[in-house]
Protein backbone atom coordinates (compact mmCIF):
# COMPACT_ATOMS: atom_id res chain seq x y z
CA UNK A 1 0.00 0.00 0.00
CA UNK A 2 1.25 3.47 -0.87
CA UNK A 3 0.08 6.65 0.82
CA UNK A 4 0.78 10.09 -0.62
CA UNK A 5 0.78 13.07 1.71
CA UNK A 6 -1.06 16.06 0.25
CA UNK A 7 0.45 19.47 -0.39
CA UNK A 8 1.04 21.60 2.69
CA UNK A 9 -1.32 24.27 1.33
CA UNK A 10 -4.20 21.78 1.30
CA UNK A 11 -3.54 20.68 4.88
CA UNK A 12 -3.42 24.30 6.05
CA UNK A 13 -6.91 25.18 4.78
CA UNK A 14 -9.30 26.15 7.58
CA UNK A 15 -11.98 23.73 6.38
CA UNK A 16 -9.46 20.88 6.22
CA UNK A 17 -8.30 21.62 9.77
CA UNK A 18 -11.87 21.50 11.02
CA UNK A 19 -12.62 18.22 9.20
CA UNK A 20 -9.36 16.73 10.51
CA UNK A 21 -10.33 17.75 14.05
CA UNK A 22 -13.73 16.12 13.57
CA UNK A 23 -12.14 12.91 12.30
CA UNK A 24 -9.61 12.74 15.14
CA UNK A 25 -12.29 13.51 17.73
CA UNK A 26 -14.43 10.67 16.36
CA UNK A 27 -11.70 8.22 17.42
CA UNK A 28 -12.73 8.83 21.04
CA UNK A 29 -9.17 9.22 22.29
CA UNK A 30 -7.97 11.62 24.97
CA UNK A 31 -5.36 14.24 24.11
CA UNK A 32 -2.72 12.09 25.80
CA UNK A 33 -3.78 8.96 23.92
CA UNK A 34 -3.65 10.61 20.50
CA UNK A 35 0.17 10.81 20.27
CA UNK A 36 0.44 7.14 21.28
CA UNK A 37 -2.12 6.23 18.62
CA UNK A 38 -0.19 8.29 16.06
CA UNK A 39 3.11 6.59 16.91
CA UNK A 40 1.62 3.10 16.90
CA UNK A 41 -0.14 3.71 13.60
CA UNK A 42 2.71 5.41 11.74
CA UNK A 43 5.58 3.23 12.97
CA UNK A 44 3.71 -0.02 12.36
CA UNK A 45 2.77 0.91 8.80
CA UNK A 46 4.49 -1.46 6.40
CA UNK A 47 3.64 0.33 3.18
CA UNK A 48 5.29 3.23 1.38
CA UNK A 49 4.68 6.87 2.18
CA UNK A 50 5.34 9.48 -0.46
CA UNK A 51 5.36 13.25 -0.34
CA UNK A 52 3.17 15.20 -2.74
CA UNK A 53 6.12 15.61 -5.14
CA UNK A 54 6.50 11.82 -5.37
CA UNK A 55 9.64 11.54 -3.26
CA UNK A 56 9.76 8.93 -0.55
CA UNK A 57 8.90 10.01 2.99
CA UNK A 58 11.59 8.95 5.46
CA UNK A 59 10.15 7.45 8.64
CA UNK A 60 13.39 8.43 10.35
CA UNK A 61 12.13 12.04 10.30
CA UNK A 62 9.00 11.27 12.30
CA UNK A 63 9.35 12.63 15.80
CA UNK A 64 5.93 13.16 17.29
CA UNK A 65 7.24 14.61 20.54
CA UNK A 66 9.34 17.17 18.66
CA UNK A 67 6.36 18.10 16.47
CA UNK A 68 4.52 19.04 19.66
CA UNK A 69 7.55 20.93 21.06
CA UNK A 70 8.25 18.17 23.59
CA UNK A 71 5.18 19.26 25.54
CA UNK A 72 4.24 16.04 27.30
CA UNK A 73 0.83 17.41 28.23
CA UNK A 74 -0.13 17.81 24.54
CA UNK A 75 -2.38 20.76 25.47
CA UNK A 76 -2.37 21.92 21.86
CA UNK A 77 -4.47 18.88 21.00
CA UNK A 78 -7.25 20.06 23.32
CA UNK A 79 -7.43 23.34 21.43
CA UNK A 80 -7.22 21.50 18.11
CA UNK A 81 -10.09 19.15 19.01
CA UNK A 82 -12.24 22.18 19.82
CA UNK A 83 -12.16 22.95 16.08
CA UNK A 84 -14.45 19.96 15.56
CA UNK A 85 -17.34 22.04 16.87
CA UNK A 86 -15.97 25.60 16.52
CA UNK A 87 -14.39 26.34 13.13
CA UNK A 88 -10.98 28.00 13.22
CA UNK A 89 -11.17 31.76 12.73
CA UNK A 90 -8.02 31.86 10.64
CA UNK A 91 -5.69 29.54 8.81
CA UNK A 92 -3.25 27.70 11.08
CA UNK A 93 0.24 29.05 11.55
CA UNK A 94 3.01 27.39 9.57
CA UNK A 95 4.65 26.18 12.80
CA UNK A 96 1.85 23.62 13.34
CA UNK A 97 2.05 22.16 9.83
CA UNK A 98 4.12 19.16 10.98
CA UNK A 99 1.54 18.35 13.68
CA UNK A 100 -1.31 18.51 11.19
CA UNK A 101 0.57 16.39 8.67
CA UNK A 102 1.34 13.70 11.24
CA UNK A 103 -2.27 13.64 12.42
CA UNK A 104 -3.44 13.34 8.83
CA UNK A 105 -0.86 10.66 8.02
CA UNK A 106 -1.97 8.53 10.95
CA UNK A 107 -5.59 8.96 9.90
CA UNK A 108 -4.76 8.07 6.27
CA UNK A 109 -3.17 4.84 7.49
CA UNK A 110 -5.72 3.86 10.13
CA UNK A 111 -8.96 5.15 8.60
CA UNK A 112 -8.46 5.87 4.88
CA UNK A 113 -12.21 5.92 4.29
CA UNK A 114 -12.49 8.83 6.76
CA UNK A 115 -9.27 10.59 5.74
CA UNK A 116 -10.45 10.95 2.15
CA UNK A 117 -13.08 13.45 3.31
CA UNK A 118 -10.64 15.71 5.16
CA UNK A 119 -9.21 17.31 2.02
CA UNK A 120 -12.21 17.22 -0.27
Amino acid sequence: MTITLPLAAAVMQQAAVQRLAMAIQSLGLSRRQIPDWMADTIYRFEGTIRLSDGSRFCMCRVDIDAAFNDDGSFRWLSDFLRFASEPPRQAPQRRVLNRLQLLLLALMIARPEVAQHVLR
